[in-house]
């Protein structure tokens, strides 16, 4: 089961958009149609929203961040699909039953925007965001045992990428 959240930020508040949960072909969506670039550029104003993607076929990828702790190793992962850049989270050597948790910042306050949660016994990878070349997009990942859980109090969590 894929667990996506989303928060949207206006103004500078927070508004709690409803989570779902989606299995769909490899292609979860959720949040509006902008991408992170335009929400990037429209500043905190705008809403934000969460465009994600399979990374499965995703060429030239790279391990941009890792943490290893007991629950295993947490990876931010990077890789092109169709000449795009995109980041997900990854763990290896950890319990088939824990989750993998990728968190996304796309205002530059370094607080989830978006969130994608795999059961790691179902396929140890996220869904994926576009990347950006602005200080305000970031990423991180973590290992988690509840698919609620959030990355901060685990010393399984990767840094922002």
């Amino acid at each position: 089961m894929t667990i996506i959240r989303s928060t949207r930020h206006r103004k500078g508040k927070a508004v709690a958009a409803a989570g779902s949960a989606l299995v769909f072909s490899g292609l979860l969506l959720a949040g509006g149609a902008a991408p992170a670039a335009a929400a990037q550029s429209q500043g905190v104003e705008a809403s934000v929203s969460c465009n994600w993607v399979n990374p499965a076929n995703a060429t030239g990828t790279t391990t941009q961040r890792q943490r290893t702790g007991p629950a295993g190793t947490a990876q931010v992962r990077s890789g092109y699909l169709n000449g795009v850049q995109y980041g997900w989270g990854r763990a290896v050597n950890t319990n088939g039953n824990y989750y993998i948790r990728f968190e996304a910042d796309l205002t530059g306050n370094r607080q989830p925007n978006c969130v994608s949660v795999r059961r790691v016994g179902d396929r140890q990878y996220t869904q994926a965001l576009r990347t950006s070349p602005s200080s305000t997009v970031a990423f991180r990942s973590c290992v988690v045992v509840l698919s609620g859980s959030r990355c901060e109090g685990t010393n399984t969590v990767t840094s922002w990428w």
